[in-house]
């Protein structure tokens, strides 16, 4: 039942206190649960405070509109919602006080999509300009379980692997010039290679750290330059 935090202000104050982080940080907004997702109006200005609290702190910026676990906010991935969220996000990026170049924005997409609803959302990023796509997010699917369960909530860890891999190869043959970062299912160096002959440029763990421990990067970067990566 992930996308639990304390909200945009308290995030940037403890990002305050830090002072230079010396890696890169992404940080991750979306709806809050409280903001009505039917109206659409309340939903941009709910990510744009985010954004104005965050901006300054992070390396690239990610619009989640994919997690299961916030009430209407994959409703959000659909064509013509997601394009006026990031037509005024996009803008909005433009005139933030910074330093610097404008920092990427990301779309996190989620495994459960139709392929048509993939195409549109990958043409609302492609009309919008953003920087690239984490794909995806936890899923509802409960198929690949070898154990049954009626336990809510999106699903992570190996058995959303395969759907991950298929969806990271399908956005990367549609529009190969988009960079996509992976996420779902990655703990060993075989998994990674995978990902990133599918088109990945980018590997994000999740559950692997549960499993694997805080070790489980080096892990996988040693494992990767065994294989010639």
């Amino acid at each position: 039942m992930g996308f639990n935090n304390d909200g945009a202000a308290v995030v940037a104050e403890r990002l305050d206190g830090l002072g230079t982080i010396d890696i890169p940080l992404g940080i991750s907004i979306g709806k809050s649960r409280i903001v009505d997702p039917e109206n659409l109006q309340l939903v941009i200005e709910d990510h744009k405070k985010s954004l104005w609290l965050l901006y300054q702190y992070a390396d690239y910026i990610v619009i989640n509109v994919s997690s299961p676990n916030t009430p209407g906010l994959r409703g959000l991935q659909g064509k013509e919602q997601l394009g006026m969220l990031l037509s005024h996000l996009m803008e909005e990026v433009t005139s933030l006080p910074r330093r610097g170049p404008i920092k990427p924005l990301l779309v996190k997409s989620a495994p459960d999509l139709e392929l048509p609803a993939l195409d549109d959302l990958l043409q609302v990023c492609s009309d919008h300009g953003v920087s690239g796509l984490i794909a995806g997010n936890t899923t509802l699917s409960r198929n690949e379980l070898t154990t049954q369960t009626d336990v809510e909530g999106g699903l992570s860890g190996r058995p959303l692997f395969k759907k991950a891999l298929e969806t990271v190869g399908y956005i990367h043959k549609q529009m190969p010039d988009l960079p996509v970062i992976a996420v779902g299912g990655i703990s060993t160096a075989d998994d990674a290679k995978r990902m990133l002959d599918a088109g990945a440029v980018l590997l994000q763990l999740l559950t692997g750290f549960v499993y694997g421990g805080p070790a489980t990067p080096s892990r996988i970067n040693k494992g990767l330059i065994s294989l010639g990566i």
